[in-house]
């Protein structure tokens, strides 16, 4: 089985009509949104699918939303697909569903947890305080002159650690408004951010007490997959553990940066995002561009996708039934993608590997194996595909080569390769 990663997004990603057609279209997603309307004292599909555009930009909405999207859809992949991630991270709000999908918390619970931390979240909304994206200064520097401005007094920390140089600032307004003046004269790009609080940082202080007394409250039980945590970048190692870092996150640094260093540490497969909108993926490949990453709320992606998941759950179910095109799809599913044009990979990889499923399947359904010269055929296909996922000619040959010889074609394995290639 494939090493899959799982990351949830978090808030800012959120918008109007968000899993629209999913909630329309799957079983599963509607019984969890009918089951979100049920648990809290508004309608979650109001806020999803309303009219009423304000509410789904208010942090004590925005949060049990989002939440519900990102279970929704990773509880339709489960039910159509077989796989077990080994790896979860959430984003901030994120990491409550990755604990949901991880089977740590349940989630009528997480979504009255995520309902009050949006809630206390939004009091300290009152405390003028304001967030900015950070570009365009290394993170070490950055660091040095937040260190700097706290030893003045200043109300100032880095809230997201995003990635290598992708950081955001949050504090009282006056002082992040000051500071971002001096990062500015040292070279670094300034965005503020729409928001009214200074999340992650000392003025969620007050916040994060009284949602400690909450989450004391809650039963959590271990994951079934390593959940990472956005305080130190560790998996979750108790459940008193989990209640302590949850409670800590509000007020300290979401430390994605090291989370993602994590992951690529696990040489994971796949990752795959769940939530609104691309973020992370965006955010992880301005760092690590060989990575196989794919967004649920991207359609190509989300082929992609599926795809990835039906070929490991067939190769998980037929583990001894030889097929060449089953193992032709599983040499596309397993190799990294370096092309990043999503026209292009529509139309070059996930089109093609889509009509192999089918000849798979037709053969499965006559009980038909390939003749050499079909196989000749079959393999200038995975050539194509491989070579538009901007595969290296001698990898591409050393996956062929593996291929042909667990179909043990003897002396016509060369004769292949040498027309191929």
């Amino acid at each position: 089985m494939n090493k899959q990663v799982f990351v949830f997004s978090g808030q800012g990603s959120q918008y109007q009509g968000m899993g629209k057609n999913l909630f329309e279209t799957s079983d599963e997603a509607k019984k969890l949104l009918n089951l979100a309307d049920k648990s809290l004292d508004y309608k979650i599909s109001d806020i999803i699918l309303g009219d009423q555009k304000q509410l789904i930009i208010q942090t004590e909405y925005t949060q049990p939303a989002l939440l519900t999207l990102a279970v929704a859809q990773y509880n339709y992949l489960k039910s159509e697909y077989n796989f077990r991630p080994t790896i979860m991270a959430g984003h901030s709000l994120g990491e409550y569903a990755a604990l949901v999908c991880s089977g740590s918390l349940e989630f009528t619970t997480a979504l009255k947890l995520v309902s009050a931390r949006g809630k206390l979240m939004s009091v300290s909304a009152g405390k003028a305080g304001a967030m900015a994206a950070v570009r365009g200064i290394e993170t070490a520097r950055l660091k040095r002159l937040v260190a700097d401005q706290i030893s003045e007094g200043k109300v100032v920390t880095i809230s997201n650690a995003n990635g290598k140089g992708n950081n955001v600032i949050s504090g009282l307004k006056e002082d992040i408004e000051s500071f971002a003046e001096l990062l500015e004269a040292n070279g670094a790009t300034i965005i503020f951010l729409n928001v009214s609080a200074a999340f992650h940082s000392p003025l969620m202080h007050e916040a994060a007490s009284k949602f400690a007394k909450l989450l004391n409250e809650v039963e959590f039980q271990m994951p079934e997959s390593l959940v990472i945590s956005n305080v130190d970048a560790h998996p979750y190692q108790s459940v008193v553990e989990i209640k302590e870092k949850l409670s800590l996150q509000m007020e300290n640094t979401v430390n994605w940066v090291d989370t993602v260093s994590y992951i690529v540490r696990s040489k994971p497969e796949s990752i795959i995002e769940l939530g609104a909108k691309s973020q992370l993926k965006k955010m992880i490949m301005q760092d690590y561009r060989d990575l196989k990453i794919f967004s649920f709320d991207d359609e190509a992606d989300l082929q992609a996708v599926k795809a990835l998941l039906s070929d490991e759950s067939k190769l998980a179910s037929v583990s001894s039934e030889y097929s060449f095109i089953s193992r032709m799809l599983g040499v596309i599913v397993s190799t990294p993608n370096k092309n990043f044009d999503t026209q292009d990979y529509e139309k070059k990889v996930i089109i093609p590997y889509n009509e192999l499923v089918k000849k798979n399947e037709d053969f499965k359904e006559k009980a038909y194996s390939p003749h050499i010269e079909e196989i000749v055929e079959l393999v200038k296909r995975l050539r194509d595909i491989l070579t538009a996922k901007q595969v290296p000619i001698i990898e591409q040959i050393d996956r062929v080569n593996d291929l042909l010889l667990e179909a043990k074609l003897g002396d016509q394995k060369d004769k292949i390769l040498e027309e191929i290639y």
